[in-house]
């Protein structure tokens, strides 16, 4: 049976929930929000919390945000990003 080819459609800085699902790798990541920074064909790199994580298209979802609330998701982000690695 052939497999149908689904376009990435995610753009960077796409405020997203990671959906665990089956994988081991995103377990304690499911449900949190993350933002892409990097689009590949068949995943995205996105940052999380304590730092980046590759991720399978089917394990994302978009929030569906705004441009302006994907800045405003990106700055909460930094902020976040600096008080872990201080602490």
């Amino acid at each position: 049976m052939e497999r149908t080819r689904v376009p990435n459609t995610y753009q960077l800085g796409e405020v997203c929930q990671i959906l665990a699902k089956d994988n081991p790798e995103l377990r304690g990541k499911g449900g949190c929000w993350c933002i892409v920074t990097h689009v590949g064909e068949f995943s995205c790199t996105v940052r999380v919390w304590d730092g980046e994580l590759t991720v399978g298209l089917k394990h994302l979802k978009s929030y569906d945000y705004l441009p302006a609330e994907c800045e405003q998701m990106q700055l909460l982000s930094d902020r976040i990003a600096r008080i872990y690695s201080d602490s």
